[in-house]
């Protein structure tokens, strides 16, 4: 016995040993949900071709899947292949088991692309160039198709990459001029928010992957009529509308943990998925072919700089000399004419002996303290004649300063910078000294802003000039007008922004944050801490979990609720994100505030309309089968009877016929609302459609307490209806079927046994009820008596709401 149970014992530890799992990581580019369901029979079929070993599904954004990965929480991953390249740069995968395979209108593809969408009817947008400074709805710079592979045909085409680190910055200045050469990007979560920020208008253009707009279409959720496609190419062979190059499929990759025998093993499954299997028709894919080829995918990403190939370009003394050859320059003139001073000056206290050498000293070096200067010094007479330059730059114009000794200034510039010039040697001629006098220049690289010093040189050896030093400001002012744009945006942006310290104190906020919470001025903010707002986090989060993520990530993102001291309430989106210094620390805490209460109140009605009768009010179709389902799920735990009425109206066909549709509709909301005061605070009456209806009444202990109910549905129905002087008369028909019943049925079937049952109270008369009665049960007669000779029912098979024949 004992030797039976140790056998016992090693075969049960064999068998937990031989059983293992494996996770399946899925990119998440649509709804969480959505992915899910298409990817769910994918994780199936492996199992089923492993044996023993299980293939769970893990959906995963792409922050979230390099987290999995590095924390070896996922052995397989299935994602596009610019997420691919990354995640093997830093998480160490293996190469492709295979190359999934697209498939649309019988037609297969191991190709995708990007498609580059905008709302039907805008002639303002046609072409690639229309998309400077536009809105451009993207996934993230992570996205082959909704971001690297468009983004390089607007390269292709004159744009600019936009900033990585801002979603919308238009490069515009302070008075509305010119939009700049780039777009502005808004990143959403998935390809869905891209195509509904296109139609609803916040984006005028959206990156999304092919096939994304033909899945919205075959799902009902998106009209193709609405959306047209720009830079659309000629390929042939090729199922969807793109508008860049083509670039493979999404890899399936396996993680280093895996081993070659079970690698190998899901080589061969994922090959041999055919395309007419549930898991390929499920995930609308045509299975999958041998690996592709991503060398297309790696220039790209080199062509964008994008990680993983953002790293810079180690320095070396030929790119430190093309970067800084003028500061080098200077650095070495200056070096060598130091040092060329410091021996003519020995030399000559060696020769001379005499103080007027050291006087000639003194001014030797101070000439070589002009010409080391970082920009030029121009000695100019007042007929504006350059009589001598010391420079070590050429301010980058197209003028060598060294060329512009013997000449005037007004052969030099044109007239009215001339006329300028001019005009600051005079002022400096009554001043002395002349500060600020800023001109234009223009050089090879564009324009030149160029500050002027003037002040004016007089002895009574020499005739007056003037040594005008000439200051290159062009970066000083583009970082000013960039900072002025700044603070045009943090004022003036839609979203509520807030700038905090790292403890949490409040520095600033602009209109757009003290508007959404409902504070009449930044007094009532700025020096507080951010934990002092009257805001509550929803879906589980909280203060402290934000810290945490800050911490742990650099950014937060989550939904938040408060009440505004009117009493009004708001809903709203917070992402939060860490702000580093020029050393790398985080110096500030930046929220971006989005009030979506509209939005909030537009899906809370939405999901009220899909659930309930439009005419009515009454839950539909819908909504009163998921009660049933729970009320029969409820008798079990709690040993009770529940029953569900079918009614049909009487008489109602001929009063709509005769008086019209809308007369019709008035006595149907009547009759509703009068059933629906008929029946008890936790009974449900819906309206299946027409002048059908159907209650579901709870609680029951035994089959008679139903009764009271369903005379009082009667007498409702059958109660006299008065409607613009016109009394109307309709009554009712009911068919009750109890649960539980001796057999085990469906909510479809207790629903067509009360159906049956209406049918045969309407055979027998009308304005009555009958009872369903199992085959194998005995009539009830305390609830079979009712006004009127009503027989037991016995149960015989047909479809729902069509006619049939009484039993004999």
């Amino acid at each position: 016995m004992r030797c039976c149970l140790t056998l016992a014992l090693a075969l049960l530890a064999g068998v937990a040993q031989g059983a293992q799992h494996l996770t399946l990581g899925v990119l998440a580019v649509r709804p969480a949900p959505v992915v899910r369901a298409q990817y769910q029979p994918l994780a199936d079929y492996l199992s089923e071709q492993l044996g023993d070993t299980t293939v769970q599904l893990e959906v995963l954004t792409h922050d979230r899947m390099q987290q999995a990965l590095a924390q070896h929480r996922v052995d397989l991953v299935l994602t596009n292949p610019g997420s691919y390249l990354l995640l093997r740069r830093r998480s160490s995968l293996s190469s492709v088991l295979a190359t999934l395979r697209g498939v649309h209108d019988d037609k297969a593809t191991t190709h995708q692309g990007g498609v580059i969408i905008v709302r039907a009817g805008r002639s303002d947008i046609r072409a690639l160039t229309d998309l400077r400074g536009r809105r451009v709805a993207v996934l993230g710079q992570w996205a082959l198709g909704g971001f690297q592979a468009p983004m390089r045909e607007l390269i292709n085409a004159g744009l600019k990459m936009p900033p990585l680190s801002l979603s919308a910055s238009p490069d515009t200045d302070r008075t509305g001029g010119r939009r700049g050469n780039s777009i502005r990007m808004e990143i959403v979560d998935t390809y869905d928010a891209v195509v509904t920020a296109v139609l609803e208008g916040s984006a005028d253009a959206g990156f999304v992957r092919t096939g994304i707009l033909e899945s919205l279409v075959d799902e009902r959720r998106l009209d193709a009529a609405r959306l047209a496609v720009i830079n659309q190419q000629a390929l042939a062979d090729f199922p969807f509308p793109v508008s860049t190059p083509l670039y493979p499929e999404w890899p399936l990759v396996a993680m280093p943990q895996v081993d070659q025998d079970t690698a190998r093993q899901l080589t061969a499954a994922a090959l041999r998925l055919d395309a007419t299997h549930p898991a390929a028709r499920a995930a609308g894919i045509a299975g999958f072919s041998p690996p592709a080829d991503y060398v297309a995918v790696e220039e790209l990403l080199r062509t964008l700089r994008l990680p993983p190939y953002d790293q810079p370009v180690a320095l070396t003394w030929h790119t430190l000399w093309e970067r800084h050859w003028p500061t080098l320059l200077a650095l070495g003139i200056a070096g060598a004419s130091v040092l060329a001073l410091l021996a003519l000056a020995i030399s000559r206290n060696r020769a001379l002996k005499r103080s007027g050498e050291t006087l000639a000293a003194l001014v030797a070096q101070q000439r070589a303290l002009l010409t080391a200067m970082p920009f030029p010094v121009f000695e100019i007479d007042t007929n504006g004649l350059v009589q001598r330059v010391w420079a070590s730059s050429d301010m980058k114009t197209s003028i060598d300063p060294h060329h512009m000794v013997g000449h005037k200034v007004d052969q030099l510039v044109p007239p009215e910078v001339a006329e300028h010039v001019m005009g600051a040697l005079q002022q400096a001629a009554e001043c002395g000294l002349v500060r600020g006098v800023e001109i234009a220049l223009e050089g090879p690289t564009g324009t030149r802003r160029v500050d002027l010093s003037v002040s004016a040189v007089t002895s009574a050896n020499t005739t007056p000039r003037f040594l005008v030093l000439a200051r290159d400001v062009t970066v000083e002012r583009e970082n000013q007008r960039w900072l002025n744009i700044a603070a045009s945006v943090f004022t003036f942006a839609g979203e509520g922004v807030l700038i905090a310290a790292p403890d949490g104190r409040i520095l600033a906020v602009n209109k757009a944050f003290l508007r959404i919470i409902g504070y009449p001025d930044d007094a009532d903010v700025v020096g507080r801490y951010t934990h002092e707002l009257s805001i509550d986090y929803l879906g589980g989060e909280s203060l402290d979990s934000l810290r945490r993520s800050l911490d742990e990530h650099g950014h937060w993102h989550g939904e938040l609720c408060g009440r505004r001291d009117d009493g009004s309430t708001y809903t709203a989106t917070l992402s939060v994100n860490i702000a580093h210094d020029a050393d790398g620390q985080g110096a500030h805490r930046i929220a971006v505030l989005t009030d979506i209460s509209q939005l909030k109140a537009q899906q809370a009605q939405l999901e009220h309309i899909a659930y309930h009768d439009v005419l009515t009010g009454l839950p539909n179709r819908a909504l009163f089968a998921d009660r049933l389902q729970q009320a029969m799920a409820h008798t079990g735990r709690l040993e009770t009877q529940l029953a569900v009425a079918y009614i049909d109206l009487d008489g109602f066909k001929a009063i709509n016929d005769s008086h019209g549709h809308a007369f019709g509709d008035r006595l149907l909301i009547s009759i509703a609302e009068r059933m629906k005061e008929a029946i008890r605070e936790g009974d449900t009456l819906a309206r299946l459609g027409g002048d059908e209806f159907v209650a579901v009444l709870t609680g029951l202990q035994q089959d008679t307490d139903c009764r009271p109910m369903i005379e009082r549905l009667l007498a409702a129905a059958a109660a006299p209806v008065v409607m613009d002087d016109r009394v109307l008369h309709v009554t009712a028909s009911i068919g009750v079927a109890l649960y539980p019943q001796p057999e085990a049925l469906s909510a479809d079937q207790l629903l067509r046994h009360a159906d049956h049952a209406m049918y045969e109270a309407k055979q027998t008369g009308k304005n009555r009820y009958h009872v369903h009665v199992p085959d194998d049960a005995q009539p009830t007669p305390q609830i079979l008596q009712q006004a009127g000779n009503v027989t037991p029912y016995r149960h015989t098979t047909r479809g729902p709401h069509t006619p049939m024949t009484p039993p004999p």
